[in-house]
């Protein structure tokens, strides 16, 4: 988050690592994922791909 947050961008925290939800959710994260597994509504959180 902290490096997004250095360039300008927004972080987005995925559930798949050692970090909690809450540690995650701390640092102001754009989104918190449960993991990468539904690839269009994370094309689409990243305004990749439309709705």
């Amino acid at each position: 988050m902290q490096a997004a947050r250095e360039n300008g961008a927004g972080g987005i925290g995925v559930l798949t690592g050692s970090f909690s939800r809450d540690q995650l959710e701390a640092e102001d994260p754009v989104a918190v994922l449960k993991d990468l597994s539904d690839t269009d509504g994370f094309l689409q959180l990243l305004g990749l791909q439309e709705t």
